[in-house]
């Protein structure tokens, strides 16, 4: 039998163990000596990284539904497009479910990228303004929202404390008061390669923004205040330089089918869809492919009204081979038309001069004289006569009526 105290050496030796680890291995709390504080989580140390594009406070879900957004919204003013639309249109242009997407809307809006001008009604969906990347930094760095870390998602903190941040229960400023305008598409998400994660300052100069994937800007303003009405939630819309009088075969084409009672506001969205994929497409092609697409749409298999599916479809079709091949097509079937016209009018002016030559040879019979007469007659009556050919018509007509007989 060993004493007692023999038996106790091994347990005061592991004692002993676990206190110089604890004291040389784990960190100390507080902040780290390179300034850059560390978020303490249950399972993993999280680091706390500066803000320096747009894209890095987004989700890859959240950057996915903003370009989504971002493309098929409308023009508003120089910072920032609108649109209205419902979970389950974001869904369609997303790919996502109506949950995920209902997420993402909310954590953008926290996020200050988009904001809700319009709520909810039975006549219509919500109405967001999404705003460009330079806007979204400013509105950002005026709320104090400069630092995130990455867990499931993107996350805003103090950079000091660590605590998460929302934007929603901070001081916003006037959304439209500054800032420049983004004319083109945002690009891709995710931060540049070659940027430091710190050290970096928050407002860049501009060459700097475009290097680093934050759209370019335009000419610089501010819009016409007055233009939201937040208190009540009205979203009076600018003055638009188009309107749907300016395309009548598109409403034509909608009104061809029983089951589509367009107003303005439908034929303009249509439009504006179809301008946003391709830019030069004409009021014509809107409408073929209205016709060719909507016809394809069987009613009795149509779950969503047939609208909203042409909204969706005919745009589609402005895009990659589809265009082309239908551009060529109508290209051919315009110079065949211009062909048959031009052979057509060769025709008619050989038969002019034959009937005018009748008249003039003096061995015709008066019964081929009176032939040729009368086809001068017909063409003076016909009302789809040119003008020109007209006149020369009459011209012959009184040169050599009652010449031998000749009524």
């Amino acid at each position: 039998m060993y004493p007692k105290a023999v038996c106790l050496i091994p347990w005061v030796f592991c004692l002993l163990l676990n206190r110089v680890y604890l004291e040389r291995v784990v960190p100390k709390q507080g902040t780290p000596e390179s300034g850059i504080p560390v978020f303490q989580n249950a399972s993993r140390t999280l680091r706390i990284r500066r803000a320096i594009l747009a894209q890095d406070g987004h989700s890859l879900g959240e950057q996915a539904l903003y370009e989504a957004l971002w493309k098929t919204a409308r023009p508003y003013n120089d910072r920032a497009r609108v649109i209205t639309i419902g979970y389950r249109g974001m869904a369609e242009l997303v790919r996502l479910t109506v949950n995920n997407c209902k997420a993402n809307i909310l954590a953008l809006a926290n996020k200050l990228a988009v904001e809700e001008i319009s709520p909810y009604t039975h006549a219509q969906a919500r109405t967001y303004l999404i705003y460009s990347f330079p806007a979204i930094l400013e509105r950002r760095q005026a709320a104090g929202l400069t630092h995130y870390i990455k867990t499931r998602g993107v996350v805003f903190v103090d950079p000091e404390s660590g605590k998460h941040l929302n934007a929603s229960a901070r001081k916003r400023t006037h959304r439209d008061t500054v800032g420049i305008p983004e004319p083109g598409i945002p690009l891709p998400g995710g931060p540049e390669t070659g940027i430091p994660e710190t050290g970096a300052p928050l407002s860049l100069p501009l060459s700097l923004l475009v290097e680093t994937g934050i759209p370019d800007s335009g000419d610089s303003g501010t819009p016409d205040p007055g233009t939201l009405n937040t208190r009540n939630h009205n979203l009076e819309m600018p003055s638009s330089s188009s309107s749907a009088a300016e395309f009548p075969s598109t409403r034509q084409a909608l009104t061809q089918f029983p089951d589509i009672h367009p107003n303005d506001q439908d034929i303009l969205d249509l439009v504006q869809r179809c301008k946003a994929v391709c830019a030069d497409t004409q009021d014509a092609e809107i409408a073929d492919f209205v016709r060719l697409k909507g016809s394809t749409l069987k009613t009795e298999a149509i779950k969503t009204s047939r609208m909203a599916l042409l909204l969706k479809i005919v745009p589609q079709c402005l895009t990659g081979e589809t265009l082309k091949l239908y551009r060529k097509k109508k290209l051919d079937e315009t110079e065949s038309q211009h062909a048959q016209e031009v052979k057509q009018l060769a025709e008619r002016e050989q038969m002019d001069r034959f009937w005018e030559e009748t008249l003039r040879d003096p061995k015709q019979t008066p019964d081929s004289k009176r032939s040729a007469m009368g086809y001068f007659i017909g063409i003076i009556e016909r009302a789809d006569t040119a003008l020109e050919r007209r006149r020369t018509a009459e011209e012959v007509v009184r040169r050599f009526r009652g010449a031998d007989g000749i009524l």
